[in-house]
């Protein structure tokens, strides 16, 4: 069975807007630089080339297509259709590859009744979503990219002394890709799955912006016993050193502390 991707051709993503989850068919492309700003040392960059709308994704996991999405794709129209891994998928292939118990979701198809109470909610949501995309003042979180918490974050993290030590423990790669999960962690919090779809409306080094489910997952299980021990033993040095700095005394050697002592009755 074909998937979303097969047939449209175009990399598919979810995102949200007033509560409400959305999936949107894309393909970008790649502008050059100028001769002035190549001479800057400024590189291309990747923007938006089609965007399609395809529908809301339903509390079941099943996508109420737009009437636009299916005048344009009426292929489309002729089973139901489900999100997994930023791909449309047939009912069989979700439910064999997400299982039921997991996630929460029904493990068969909600009952008619249920049907017609999600179509109705869904239909309202997508004109709602037509009305947005129609009112160039009220723009969709889609459509931009936001930089500040990030940024403001990251740069806590750098002064703090966090990215160097864990460019020392693990590269400096991997350091990008670490302190942008952790930032992600901070300021919406969720599963590996969902990394991508909130780093596309994030300004972030390319290294992090394309990290993928699977390596998301393949840079966690970096994080040995080891390697945890020696970026906490460097922060505690990093931390002495700014405190010697502040009170003008020689700090003591890690492992040394008032833990060390006995305490008093």
């Amino acid at each position: 069975m074909a998937t979303g991707q097969e047939i449209l051709h175009l990399k598919l993503m979810s995102y949200k807007n007033k509560g409400k989850t959305y999936v949107r068919a894309y393909r970008n492309k790649w502008i050059a630089p100028i001769p002035e700003e190549a001479a800057l040392g400024k590189k291309g960059r990747s923007v938006p080339a089609v965007q399609i709308q395809v529908g809301v994704i339903q509390p079941s996991g099943m996508v109420k297509m737009s009437s636009k999405f299916l005048s344009l794709h009426p292929e489309f129209a002729q089973q139901d259709w489900y999100y997994l891994n930023h791909d449309l998928v047939d009912e069989n292939t979700f439910f064999d590859q997400l299982p039921a118990e997991s996630v929460g979701f029904p493990n068969k198809k909600p009952v008619e009744e249920n049907v017609a109470i999600e179509d109705t909610a869904a239909d309202g949501d997508l004109n709602d979503e037509a009305a947005d995309d129609e009112n160039p003042e009220d723009k969709e979180e889609g459509n931009f990219k936001f930089f500040l918490p990030h940024y403001a974050l990251k740069g806590l993290a750098i002064h703090q002394g966090i990215v160097s030590a864990l460019a020392e423990v693990f590269d400096s790669k991997h350091a990008e890709q670490w302190i942008s999960y952790a930032i992600y962690q901070i300021l919406k919090g969720g599963s590996a799955d969902c990394y991508s779809d909130w780093a596309y409306h994030q300004i972030l080094p390319r290294v992090a912006q394309n990290l993928s489910a699977q390596e998301v997952t393949k840079l966690l299980r970096t994080c040995t016993p080891e390697a945890w021990d020696e970026f906490w033993a460097k922060r505690f040095k990093t931390l002495q050193k700014k405190q010697a700095e502040v009170d003008g005394r020689i700090p003591p050697e890690f492992g040394s502390g008032f833990w060390l002592y006995p305490l008093r009755s």
